[in-house]
């Protein structure tokens, strides 16, 4: 099932991975300020690495 016969792999590859990314940064973003707001919650509690 391939949509993109006539683009170069490469376009279509660098295309695929941009569209991508931009729909996971929202979700990498989230996950970084939870963790964030987890170290300090069990700094809070002595918990220490």
């Amino acid at each position: 099932m391939r949509h993109f016969k006539a683009v170069g792999k490469g376009k279509v590859k660098k295309e695929i991975l941009k569209k991508a990314f931009m729909k996971l940064l929202p979700i990498k973003c989230s996950y970084l300020f939870v963790s964030m707001a987890y170290g300090i919650m069990m700094e809070d509690a002595g918990v220490t690495w």
